[in-house]
């Protein structure tokens, strides 16, 4: 199914702001709670930051294009490499925390050196192929279009995807029902949404099926915690 352009944009940028929106409330709540761990608090804080800058700088990048000017081409690349930057990032917070809540103690040192080098990988393909205009470019008109290795860029996230379900697989008798459904969630959500986003040509659903999955996440693992600051007491 085909919307017309305009169209198309009004309904993107409605699903980025909504994302942004609902990941800077869940922000203000994770930041005024006081029965969070810490260690749960600063992990939340640091996902949904690396969240709202991945669908802040896609806003932006949507926001650029086609307006003339170096300064705007300029701009555009800028933007588009903290997004593709940003999401590998997200990627890495994800793997950590299953690894973490998986408590795969043989094989946790191995799988953390792992997405490590995972990371610093996706770095180095964020940072040459933005230069070299390897996985994306911007033309004369300032119109984003995918570069011959733009295939390159999701390499190390697709790595840790797989890594991610290995774990949940392997390990799924140490993960509490409730987080390891979220997982999953999070895991099969994005991917039904790309089969869905490829019906509808150019609509955003991945990012607004995305932002709700990590908002579920979020909202059973503090309930958990809220739950056994009680049992605790």
């Amino acid at each position: 199914m085909n919307f017309n352009v305009s169209t198309v944009n009004l309904i993107n940028m409605l699903f980025i702001a909504s994302g942004i929106g609902i990941c800077g409330l869940c922000f203000l709540q994770i930041s005024a709670s006081v029965h969070l761990q810490k260690v749960v608090r600063n992990y939340f804080q640091i996902f949904f930051t690396l969240i709202i800058t991945y669908i802040s700088m896609h806003l932006a990048r949507q926001l650029m294009e086609g307006i003339p000017g170096s300064g705007i081409h300029s701009a555009l690349y800028i933007v588009t490499f903290i997004e593709i930057l940003s999401a590998g990032f997200t990627a890495h917070m994800i793997s950590m925390l299953i690894l973490s809540v998986s408590k795969a103690e043989k094989d946790a040192k191995a799988i953390a050196v792992t997405l490590f080098f995972l990371l610093i990988g996706h770095i180095i393909i964020s940072v040459i192929g933005g230069s070299s205009e390897l996985v994306y470019n911007f033309d004369g008109a300032n119109i984003y279009h995918r570069s011959s290795g733009y295939l390159l860029s999701n390499i190390c996230p697709f790595v840790m995807l797989v890594i991610d379900i290995f774990l949940l697989i392997k390990y799924r008798s140490n993960i509490e029902r409730r987080v390891k459904t979220t997982f999953w969630i999070y895991i099969i959500a994005p991917i039904a949404a790309i089969v869905i986003q490829s019906r509808f040509y150019g609509l955003q659903f991945i990012i607004f099926v995305s932002v709700s999955a990590a908002v579920y996440m979020f909202s059973v693992i503090v309930q958990i915690q809220n739950e056994r600051l009680k049992s605790s007491r």
